[in-house]
């Protein structure tokens, strides 16, 4: 009898089959194939063909959800690399749509806030700061704009081209230092980041 075939390898195989089904169908298939692989050679190093000895080398292996985990947190690190991507765009538009199309703004400000609030990759003070960033360029054109009101002539005019490139600039410069500032993380840590 082969040693996959032995009904406590079995359930062991189904229980980590039901652990990696949030991955897409190729890698769950390779996952386990290289699991049954490490769990054979196991098997076959203790010279184990009872239930006791099957046991205890599956004991030793460790829990299929533990034996899973490091194929689930490269899913789940990919998917998040992906979704920080999504949050850093959303925040550099938020503040230009907000002052062009306030409802689109509006809702790219609430995308991105939810997505930076709710992932684990950021620090408490970039999370303010991203916050922050798609009403800081609005609000600081907004300033802008009531100090070129109450300016002399000559200098309204120029503060009046400044205010619609600080609501774009502000945002897109916070998002960029969110970027850097997760780059500089992820080279220490020794990940790489897209």
């Amino acid at each position: 009898m082969k040693s996959d075939e032995h009904p406590l390898i079995r359930d062991y195989l189904t229980t980590a089959e039901s652990e990696l089904a949030v991955l897409p169908a190729d890698r769950r298939e390779e996952a386990l194939a290289r699991l049954a692989a490490c769990l054979r050679a196991a098997v076959l190093a203790a010279d184990a063909h009872g239930d006791l000895e099957i046991r205890r080398v599956l004991d030793d292996f460790g829990a299929p959800e533990q034996a899973v985990l490091p194929e689930l947190t490269d899913e789940l690190r990919a998917r998040d690399d992906s979704r920080v991507g999504w949050t850093l765009i959303l925040l550099a538009l938020a503040g230009p749509l907000f002052v062009t199309v306030w409802p689109a703004g509006l809702a790219a400000a609430a995308v991105s806030v939810y997505q930076l609030w709710s992932s684990d990759r950021w620090r408490p003070r970039e999370r303010v700061l991203g916050t922050l960033a798609p009403f800081a360029g609005p609000a600081l054109a907004v300033l802008v704009g009531y100090a070129a009101a109450a300016a002399p002539s000559g200098f309204g005019r120029y503060t009046v081209l400044t205010a619609p490139l600080l609501a774009l600039c502000v945002p897109v410069a916070i998002s960029g230092y969110l970027y850097l500032s997760l780059r500089r993380r992820a080279a220490a840590d020794g990940r790489t980041t897209r």
